[in-house]
């Protein structure tokens, strides 16, 4: 799948589940996904492999990149808005991991 594709498919996903997109971390995020998608050979700690490619993107601090997605997902629970993925409000790390599976499932990405 093209990159462009996914970021469609992505960008889709999270609006239909309520993600407001007013939010800069809605759109870390959405980038953060595709290249989660688009690298499942990564594996480790978000800070140091998605946020660092985030944040060399959007020419920005690995910090920024985490506290605008921080701020999205507050934002995003408070509101009610995650669609009942998550029984308590969740960490980055939890978001990313739900998410990257559920657009995996959901959308039959091949990875």
């Amino acid at each position: 799948m093209s990159e462009e594709k996914l970021q469609t498919l992505v960008h889709k996903f999270l609006t239909e589940s309520d993600c407001p997109s007013k939010y800069i971390g809605f759109h870390c995020l959405r980038k953060g996904l595709c290249w989660k998608i688009m690298n499942p050979h990564i594996i480790g700690c978000l800070k140091k492999t998605v946020y660092a490619a985030i944040a060399e993107m959007y020419n920005t601090s690995v910090n920024n990149v985490e506290r605008n997605i921080r701020t999205l997902i507050e934002k995003w629970w408070e509101a009610d808005r995650c669609g009942g993925m998550l029984k308590n409000a969740p960490t980055n790390s939890e978001l990313f991991h739900v998410l990257t599976a559920k657009l995996i499932i959901s959308f039959e990405l091949v990875c």
